[in-house]
């Protein structure tokens, strides 16, 4: 176009563009700045709120944070080589060097493998072989040179995304770059994540700043925001709401039990919100993981919406390949269930292969394999269905109407139930523990309107839902709650534990925050990683369960002790007792039983004059499983009071004697009384230990000692609690817990009562002292009544030594991330504070003779 000379409306062009471009550089500035300032509010949030591990929140988060803002300042063509240098250095942060490179190896030579120039079922061959000879070292068969630390992050990188790789590097138009196949397997969080989701290849390079860079992290930033938010609401429901099934007496504990397991699930919906969200600081757009899985309305729905990336692998890679291969011959319905059938039976034996490489171990149960079958058949009806329901509704849109949203809202309840129903299955060791937890399902009344308050609630939420997008079809529109407001919510619970802040928060209230800021092992948990079912990985098998990531960690040789022949069988109530003369490395401390049976230094059974002998009797705490034979806290309490204590409460010598044994139960620290093996070293005060399992090791007793012995040879005071009670040596020891627990106070109270006298009848001061695992969040109510039932059953002093750990992380003192039993620094701790207690009442270490 052409303007006359002279026409005031003439305008050159390039002022108002560039004007434009300015303002719009300026507006994507600001933005970026925005950007920055909410990147560091979610750091400070992940470490604020301790996210999942110290590696995570501590080291590569800070590193991702970091990392986005130069990799946006980078130009285009070097952010991906900086993203694969970037997660390089995130596994050497993690796990040094050396195992870093490792790691790097490993994969590194499966990609190449991937590209050699050789027929495609030639280099498939080749894999397997690989994958094969990893495997065998894997389970153990062939020694491996690496630590065994790397094998859960070694197995996530790669034992599917193998399989998505090859399948699309036939079909590639573009040959893929080196830059590209490292940030692809090796990506940053997955260091930290051995549950990481399936990334597509296709779809990671396709997304790849596929749109303006700040929307893409801003989507980032909600995901990981959203992520918080279910491992926030996890950490609470695992606290608070999870229960054993052996706890579930009724109706209404039945309901809580099945809503908060299925819950539990939060946790993998968290982490992958978490791991999306960083993978799009740094351009990746990947899709959404999950979408209100929980008011999911069939089978089908359900499908859809959990673990997004599950899904499109199995339709990628088996489905569609086997439908289109089947609908030729056999038309579109027999294909389509086939092709269903094919993907679960493919699902459940790679849940169990998955399990392999991050734990070491197969996981093959009955209750595994029924609830894929279970899920399998369902979803396939599901399907059949909804073909023909589709075909007859296919000639128009139904409006939305009051009917359509009860329907929906009914739907999705009885959805939401029969999953809490299959799940419960799904995470149940056995067959007949789930026919168990269905038993004790004891109704009543009043239980039946809990039952409609949860399907009210879940099919109003659904309906809300439901006619929330449907008026939003068709419309831009992200939905759900704005990242401000989620971090609002998020920071309150570290704020409370701000020095200002702290002294005005409710003392309940900053114990649930203390929980959704510290993930602690639950009483179910504590209970199972104590009774030793981390052995044969019974509990440990499910997604939703912190036993794995324990279980993840220990190295294979990391074996009980009745394991290794330090333990035999004895023909009394005790059951078991250390063999004397044994002395091995274990659990990389040398533990040495002295020849008459104890885990101490050798003794003279009889006693020089002036000298105090304190017994101390005890568990596996006491034994000191970890910890060499004179770092034990009973060695280091004597040589503490014999350096100078001793003397000047009159004494020529203190000698305490260890009568820990791993596992005891107050029942066989009785027998140890009954048989007289405690009498005859004739000891002046007999000092016992106990912890917050007093109560659950009964049910492990007595189904041992009905195995082992008759049961008309128990005490006569307890054998007919334990005749009602009903347990049988069969019996799981959920069900045994259940059955004994209305007894479990009137037994332990009594064997109290009945040491506390044996004690004073052998003319020696009973003590009794609760000292805590460390790292271990105990219930403070049940806690007051374990000590109530110590102060009636007559022992002379009662310590309580749960503050025994203050000071700083508790998690300091555990032996391992794996095993909490105390190392060396918790033990010193423990003698210190005995001591002290000790000292401040002299009266408790009087010696017999000087009584007389």
């Amino acid at each position: 176009m052409v303007t006359p000379a002279g026409d005031s409306a003439a305008v050159p062009r390039s002022a108002p563009l560039g004007a434009v471009a300015v303002t719009a550089h300026r507006a994507e500035v600001w933005q970026l700045v925005g950007l920055l300032g909410q990147g560091i509010g979610v750091l400070a949030l992940i470490v604020g709120l301790q996210i999942e591990n110290a590696a995570f929140y501590g080291r590569i988060a800070p590193l991702a944070i970091g990392g986005a803002v130069v990799n946006h300042l980078l130009p285009a063509r070097l952010r991906l080589g900086f993203f694969a240098l970037l997660s390089v250095v995130g596994m050497w942060l993690v796990f040094g060097i050396v195992q870093g490179t490792w790691i790097l190896g490993i994969g590194m030579g499966f990609i190449a493998l991937c590209h050699l120039p050789v027929r495609l079922a030639v280099r498939v061959g080749l894999l397997l072989l690989a994958a094969a000879g990893l495997a065998s070292m894997r389970a153990g068969w062939v020694g491996a040179p690496w630590s065994s630390t790397i094998w859960p992050i070694v197995g996530s990188m790669l034992m599917f995304r193998l399989i998505v790789y090859m399948y699309d590097l036939p079909h590639l138009k573009v040959r893929t770059t080196w830059e590209q196949r490292i940030a692809y397997f090796f990506c940053l969080p997955n260091v930290v994540f051995p549950l990481f989701p399936v990334l597509d290849f296709a779809t990671f390079r396709r997304t790849y700043y596929d749109r303006p860079a700040p929307q893409i992290y801003q989507e980032g930033i909600t995901w990981i925001l959203r992520g918080l938010l279910h491992l926030v609401a996890y950490r609470l429901i695992y606290q608070y709401g999870t229960r054993s099934p052996a706890d579930v007496a009724n109706g209404t504990d039945f309901v809580i039990y099945l809503v908060a397991n299925y819950a539990l699930y939060l946790r993998v919906s968290g982490q992958f919100h978490l791991i999306a969200g960083v993978m799009h600081l740094f351009g990746f757009r990947l899709p959404e993981t999950h979408r209100f899985f929980f008011l999911a309305s069939s089978f089908s729905d359900l499908w859809r919406r959990i673990n997004v990336y599950w899904k499109d692998f199995m339709q990628k890679v088996f489905y569609m390949p086997a439908f289109l291969r089947l609908m030729r011959r056999h038309g579109e319905t027999a294909a389509m269930v086939v092709s269903t059938l094919l993907v679960f039976v493919v699902t459940w034996f790679f849940h169990s292969y998955q399990w392999f490489w991050i734990l070491g171990s197969w996981l093959w149960s009955t209750t595994d394999t029924l609830f894929w079958a279970l899920l399998g058949v369902c979803l396939i009806a599901n399907s059949l269905y909804e073909a023909r329901k589709g075909r007859t509704r296919s000639l128009g849109v139904p409006t939305l109407t009051a009917a359509r949203l009860a329907r929906h809202g009914m739907q999705t309840a009885a959805m939401y139930t029969v999953m809490c129903l299959l799940w419960a299955l799904w995470t149940s060791p056995t067959l007949r523990a789930f026919a168990d937890l269905l038993r004790s399902a004891q109704f009543r009344a009043q239980d039946v309107g809990v039952v409609v308050l949860v399907w009210v609630s879940v099919g109003a939420l659904a309906a809300l839902l439901y006619r929330r997008a449907h008026a939003a079809a068709g419309k831009d529109s992200s939905g759900g709650w704005s990242p401000a407001v989620l971090a609002a919510g998020l920071a309150i619970v570290p704020i409370s534990d701000l020095a200002a802040v702290r002294p005005h928060v409710p003392e309940r209230a900053r114990a649930v925050f203390a929980s959704a800021r510290n993930l602690q092992l639950n009483k179910r948990d504590q209970d199972q990683l104590q009774r030793g079912y981390y052995e044969q990985i019974v509990g440990v098998n499910r997604f939703n369960n912190e036993l794995w990531k324990v279980y993840s960690l220990r190295p294979t040789d990391w074996v009980r002790l009745d394991s290794t022949g330090a333990v035999r069988l004895t023909d009394d109530d005790r059951l078991e007792e250390l063999v004397p003369g044994f002395s091995e490395k274990f659990h990389g401390a040398q533990l040495t039983i002295s020849s008459d049976g104890l885990r101490d230094r050798e003794y003279s059974q009889a006693k020089d004059d002036g000298v105090f002998r304190a017994v101390i009797m005890g568990q596996s705490y006491v034994l000191g499983e970890g910890v060499n034979d004179r770092q034990t806290f009973e060695n280091l309490l004597e040589d503490r009071l014999n350096a100078g204590d001793a003397a000047s409460l009159g004494h020529s010598r203190v000698e305490l004697l260890n009568f820990g044994a791993p596992a005891y139960s107050a029942m066989q620290q009785r027998a140890d009384l009954v048989v007289g093996r405690v009498g005859r070293w004739n000891p002046d005060m007999v000092f016992m230990v106990g912890h917050f399992r007093e109560f659950a090791q009964l049910d492990d007793y007595f189904t041992s000692y009905l195995r082992q012995r008759d049961a008309s040879l128990l005490p006569d005071e307890i054998r007919p609690w334990v005749d009602s009670s009903g347990v049988t040596a069969t019996m799981t020891a959920v069900e045994a817990e259940r059955r004994l627990k209305p007894y479990a106070a009137r037994i332990l109270s009594f064997v109290y009562r009945d040491m506390a006298a044996r004690i004073r009848a052998l003319g020696a001061t009973p003590v009794f002292a609760y000292i805590p695992t460390p790292d271990v969040r105990v219930d403070p109510v049940l806690l007051e009544a374990f000590l109530a039932t110590t102060h009636e059953a007559g022992f002379e002093a009662t310590f309580d030594l749960r503050n025994v750990y203050d000071g700083g992380p508790e998690s300091r003192f555990n032996l391992t991330e794996w095993d909490h039993h105390p190392n060396v620094a918790g033990h010193v701790r423990i003698a210190e504070r005995v001591r002290e207690l000790l000292l401040a009442n002299p009266t408790l270490l009087r010696r017999q003779d000087a009584v007389r």
